[in-house]
C-alpha cells in the first residue's frame, strides 16, 4: 500500500508540475529604455514609438510615470508644441510562446490612452476592450483567448480627438500599458510523460499483482 501511495504521489507531482503556469518573459510594459528614445518593445505602425519626454508637455496633465511603466508617443518630445494629427495610431509589441500552450495562456493589464483607446487586438482577435482615461488607469482588464504558437502581436488602437485651432494648445497622442501578469503552460518535456507513463504503469501492475 505504501509503495502504491508513493507512485501514486510521484505522477501526480509530475502531472501539476506539467500544467502549472509559467510567466511568460517576453512580454514588457510601455516606456523601458531610455527617455526621448525608442521603445526597445514597442512599435508604433507607420512609425516608432517613442518613450516621451517627462519633462515637458503634456505632463502633468498625463498619468505620471513609475518605475514600472511609463508613457510611449509618436513623437520623443512636445514641449516645443509639436502635436499630433488628429485620427488613429496603432501601437503594437510582439512576445513569444514558443514552448508554451496557447490555448493555456492569459495576460492582464491596465491601460491609459491619450485621447481613447478604440481597440485591443490579440493577433487578429478583437477583445472588445476599450478605455478612455489619460489621468489614470483603466482596468485591470484579461484577455485569455486568441492566442497562437510561437510569436503573438498585440495590439492598441489610439485615437487622437480633434482640439480647435487655438494657440498654446498642443494635441499630442500616446499610449500606456501596465502588464500585471502574463502566463501560461509550458509544453510539458517528452521525459516527463515518459515518467508519468512509467508511473502509471506501475501503479496497475501493483494492483494486478494485489489482485
Amino acid at each position: 500500500m505504501r509503495q502504491l501511495t508513493a507512485i501514486t504521489l510521484v505522477v501526480l507531482t509530475l502531472l501539476a508540475c506539467s500544467l502549472s503556469a509559467t510567466p511568460i518573459g517576453t512580454l514588457y510594459n510601455t516606456g523601458l529604455g531610455s527617455e526621448m528614445s525608442p521603445d526597445p518593445h514597442w512599435t508604433l505602425v507607420g512609425g516608432t514609438a517613442y518613450f516621451t519626454n517627462s519633462g515637458g508637455y503634456p505632463f502633468p496633465y498625463w498619468l505620471a510615470n513609475s518605475s514600472t511603466s511609463r508613457w510611449i508617443s509618436p513623437q520623443p518630445n512636445y514641449t516645443s508644441g509639436q502635436t499630433d494629427p488628429v485620427g488613429t495610431v496603432t501601437f503594437q509589441t510582439t512576445f513569444d510562446l514558443t514552448g508554451f500552450v496557447p490555448s493555456t495562456a492569459s495576460i492582464q493589464f491596465q491601460v491609459a490612452a491619450d485621447n481613447q483607446l478604440n481597440a485591443v487586438r490579440i493577433n487578429a482577435t478583437t477583445t472588445g476592450i476599450t478605455a478612455l482615461w489619460y489621468d489614470h488607469f483603466s482596468g485591470p482588464f484579461t484577455i485569455n483567448s486568441g492566442f497562437v504558437a510561437g510569436i503573438n502581436t498585440l495590439s492598441f488602437d489610439v485615437y487622437n480627438w480633434p482640439f480647435p485651432e487655438v494657440e498654446g494648445w498642443w494635441n499630442p497622442t500616446a499610449l500606456r500599458v501596465e502588464i500585471l501578469s502574463a502566463e501560461a503552460q509550458l509544453i510539458p518535456e517528452p521525459a516527463t510523460w515518459l515518467l508519468v507513463g512509467a508511473g502509471l504503469a506501475g501503479c496497475l501492475l501493483y494492483r494486478r499483482r494485489k489482485v
